[in-house]
């Protein structure tokens, strides 16, 4: 099943005090199963659009671009870019479609405005000013028979001409005590070793930079059961881990380290170490299907047993294969949360023997196959 993407653009003629000139909505659906719930988030963000912003459909470019991508029904990945600027690139959890709906349109919403404010769009000063704190000021009053005492408290901005009225004739008044915020010290200037610290912080967050996942990318993991089936030899099998890194949605690159041991004789037995890199094209969601292409060194431990003098005598050796070949693999996903998924990934190759190996025992000669063929089983961890 194919990515369902379900375009809607939104275009205002006249734009409220603080919103935005137009928006492109743009929803993708990657499996069947979320879309009643995309269908209801999309619909929310557009009625929502016209009344704040009072952005009617049409057909034009876009000020603000929101793209919500749905893996699955839990799942939503929301993008919100202002031409080539990113704002916003994260997943949202999705328990039920009205907490979706809020949780979405809040996060557009206050992107949008936070980026207009930000590029100049919308003045400051179109904000609510944040009304100062008032000083508070004890102010004696008159002496009055009795034990009651009378405390006036007056802000700071009121006209001081009050306090005088305020104060009696025949009394000398006594000035008005002003209460002053506490004084806060002024940190002291970092040693040299401080200096040296925050710098050394500084130099890691430039050097994992590079490392950031971006949209798109994803880390994946996996443990797989091999099988083989060696034309000269029969079939085999053996375990083997991966190591994955999706990029731009698409592209995968990545390494295997499997074992097997392989019977080419009752005298003769090859244990393979095959040291992979591969490189592969994933199709997408709506189809789970990757094609790729892989390069193996393949160092290998002969164990052999031959007959010397009438005494059987084993020996050990070693030999070094080369191989490159093609694979195809299909995923299924079993459990996703946030960012990470769970799935069952089954491949299916064939390899070609550039560099192969002739073994020689007791006078018999076994060699290494032109084509292997192979498949695999196993469980797949994906973060992004």
């Amino acid at each position: 099943m194919s990515t369902a993407v379900l375009p809607i653009m939104i275009f205002a003629a006249g734009m409220s005090a603080q919103g935005p000139n137009s928006v492109v909505l743009t929803t993708e659906v990657h499996t069947w199963r979320a879309q009643a719930v995309a269908n209801d988030v999309s619909g929310f963000l557009a009625d929502r659009m016209h009344e704040t912003w009072g952005l009617t459909p049409a057909q034009e470019p876009g000020q603000f671009s929101v793209r919500l991508r749905w893996p699955a029904p839990e799942q939503v990945r929301i993008t919100i870019s202002q031409g080539a600027r990113e704002w916003v690139d994260r997943p949202l959890p999705v328990d039920d479609p009205s907490s979706a709906r809020a949780m979405v349109w809040l996060l557009v919403r206050s992107t949008v405005e936070r980026a207009l404010i930000h590029s100049g769009e919308v003045a400051q000063d179109e904000t609510p000013p944040i009304a100062a704190a008032p000083v508070v000021r004890p102010v004696a009053a008159p002496p009055t028979p009795g034990p009651d005492v009378k405390v006036d408290l007056v802000t700071a901005d009121e006209d001081s001409a009050w306090l005088a009225d305020a104060t009696p004739p025949t009394e000398t008044a006594t000035p008005a005590a002003t209460v002053q915020p506490p004084t806060v010290p002024t940190p002291p200037t970092p040693s040299s070793g401080a200096s040296t610290t925050a710098h050394g912080h500084g130099l890691r967050r430039l050097w994992l930079a590079p490392f950031a996942l971006g949209p798109g990318d994803a880390v994946e993991a996996a443990v797989v059961m091999r099988g083989y089936a060696d034309p000269n030899s029969g079939l085999g099998w053996g375990p083997a881990v991966q190591a994955r890194l999706q990029l731009s949605d698409h592209f995968i690159l990545g390494g295997e380290l499997g074992v097997r041991a392989e019977d080419k004789s009752s005298n003769l037995t090859v244990t393979h170490i095959p040291i992979t890199l591969l490189a592969g094209y994933r199709f997408g969601e709506g189809l789970p299907l990757e094609l790729g292409v892989s390069g193996t060194i393949a160092p290998r431990v002969v164990s052999s047993r031959r007959t010397s003098n009438g005494q059987e005598v084993d020996s050990v050796g070693g030999a070094l294969g080369v191989l490159l070949g093609t694979y195809a693999r299909a995923y299924y996903s079993l459990w996703t949360k946030d960012s990470s998924e769970l799935r069952l990934v089954g491949e299916v190759g064939a390899r070609f023997g550039v560099v192969r190996s002739a073994y020689f025992v007791d006078g018999q000669s076994e060699q290494d196959a032109v084509v292997a063929f192979s498949s695999g089983l196993g469980l797949e961890w994906r973060w992004r």
